[in-house]
């Protein structure tokens, strides 16, 4: 097996990023990255969407700065089998990987509402199979968010209800922040 050669390198996952507001986070997090005046060691791992997105965008001067891949979120678990980071950030987790890479740091955020609150007024509206479709989908997501070892969340009250799901989970809260691109003016 290939191994990292630098171990204080953070991978940045945003290979499952590829529709809406999702979309409009991941800039926004890249935005931030290339804005601030931390020297980062980060790799990034673009969709290609997210990656057509951003050569679209005020972004595009910028990616010759960033240390990226394109990749496709089916080839990344061999992706990270055999260059065996030590730091994985997911936008958006979970990571879908096995115990088998446990030795990592994985850190993943957490917008997955259905998994804390399975029991809703939209469940209702919605038919049995899709229903059914949907807390198998949850279901496995909960187990791949337990491999976690830091869960990022936007607000307390979600931290704390997290802590009730998963007991001695490092669980932080990132709260919104002002996009750069508001501080100017002339945007």
């Amino acid at each position: 097996m290939l191994k990292n050669k630098d171990t204080r390198r953070i991978y940045i996952n945003l290979s499952n990023i590829s529709t809406g507001g999702a979309i409009q986070v991941a800039m926004s997090f890249i935005d931030h990255v290339i804005y601030s005046e931390n020297n980062h060691n980060f790799y990034f791992l673009f969709s290609s969407r997210l990656h057509k997105e951003i050569q679209k965008s005020h972004l595009a001067p910028f990616l010759n700065k960033l240390s990226y891949r394109i990749i496709s979120k089916r080839t990344l678990f061999f992706y990270f089998t055999i260059l065996q980071p030590k730091k994985i950030f997911t936008l958006f987790g979970p990571l879908y990987s096995i115990k088998l890479l446990s030795e990592r740091d994985w850190i993943s955020g957490f917008a997955q509402p259905w998994i804390l609150f399975p029991k809703n007024k939209v469940y209702d509206e919605l038919d049995l199979i899709t229903r059914l479709r949907f807390k198998i989908i949850f279901w496995i997501q909960k187990g791949f968010f337990f491999n976690s070892h830091t869960l990022i969340v936007e607000h307390e009250g979600i931290k704390a209800k997290l802590q009730e799901l998963f007991k001695r989970k490092n669980i932080i809260v990132a709260k919104n922040c002002l996009n750069q691109i508001f501080l100017n003016p002339t945007n």
